[in-house]
């Protein structure tokens, strides 16, 4: 709770609006992205670590 995404494919995220993040998250053309996430308490940018997710669409079975 309270991580934030600092980077897309190697691009920093400083200064973007949650929109922003949210569309190139979406709109990237790979089948997989690349996010470095900073916890909360974190001190500095070295204490982000990086995840690779493979994008796929998000089925839910009841209509919210």
């Amino acid at each position: 709770m309270n991580d934030r995404i600092v980077e897309i494919d190697g691009f920093s995220t400083r200064g973007l609006s949650f929109a922003r993040v949210s569309d190139l998250m979406k709109k990237r053309a790979s089948p997989q992205i690349h996010l470095g996430v900073q916890r909360q308490e974190a001190q500095s940018l070295s204490d982000v670590f990086y995840v690779r997710l493979k994008k796929a669409p998000i089925v839910m079975d009841q209509e919210r």
